[in-house]
């Protein structure tokens, strides 16, 4: 078993103020978290942003997820995202680690090594 990170609540705070800080000036239409690990990153950033938490995502919305790692999770908001003149979806997570899939997150806070990361609310 590969050695574990744990994340802190802290740490999340501290990720999504950075997020906040980043996207503050965008024109968001909502936040979208999918289950289960973009959910409580969602209620933060809908709660400080004061934009809409979404039920499902929408054009120019931003989508938060606590990690991507294989990249399974995400690629389906990839390959659903393609305009001619801009991707329809911000993509964001707290951890990153290259995948075969090519998902990269527009906005991500770490790398992710070879740990498994254990969030706060696990």
């Amino acid at each position: 078993m590969p050695e574990k990170e744990y994340v802190s609540w802290e740490d999340l705070e501290d990720f999504a103020n950075r997020l906040i800080e980043h996207y503050k000036d965008s024109n968001l239409t909502g936040v979208y978290g999918p289950a289960r690990g973009g959910l409580i990153l969602a209620v933060i950033i809908s709660n400080h942003m004061g934009i809409p938490m979404l039920a499902a995502p929408c054009k120019d919305c931003l989508i938060v997820d606590d990690i991507c790692d294989t990249g399974e999770s995400l690629v389906h908001y990839f390959k659903n995202s393609s305009s001619f003149d801009k991707p329809l979806y911000h993509i964001a997570t707290m951890y990153y680690k290259e995948n075969d899939l090519g998902v990269e997150p527009e906005f991500w806070g770490f790398s992710k090594e070879n740990k498994w990361i254990v969030f706060p609310w696990e």
